[in-house]
């Protein structure tokens, strides 16, 4: 979910684009960012950037650090945000997403 980021003042949603990368190269992205946020990722999905802008977001590719995208447009209500999060999920339904468990490090 869309949070509002220090030093920001709108929600954004804070992600990395893994299109094409091997699981294993994603993994190592998730652990980066654990580190930095202190929270295990449970794992991940890839969304074309068309269903952010089908469900009127903005996608921002600002590569800092590498490979990281800034969804931006949400609403400011966490209601409103919902609703808009369950439209992208239901793309991701209807058009077979693909999401990936996180493997345990035995498995990465």
């Amino acid at each position: 979910m869309p949070h509002v980021a220090r030093g920001r003042d709108r929600p954004e949603l804070s992600t990395y684009d893994v299109t094409s990368l091997p699981a294993k190269t994603v993994l190592g992205i998730a652990k980066e960012v654990e580190s930095g946020r202190g929270k295990p990722c449970k794992g991940w999905a890839q969304v074309p950037v068309g269903w952010f802008e089908e469900v009127g977001l903005e996608v921002d590719p600002d590569n800092d650090p590498p490979r990281h995208v800034n969804v931006l447009g949400w609403p400011d209500e966490k209601e409103d945000q919902i609703q808009v999060a369950l439209e992208v999920a239901s793309l991701f339904e209807e058009r077979n997403g693909r999401f990936e468990l996180r493997p345990t490090d035995d498995e990465g």
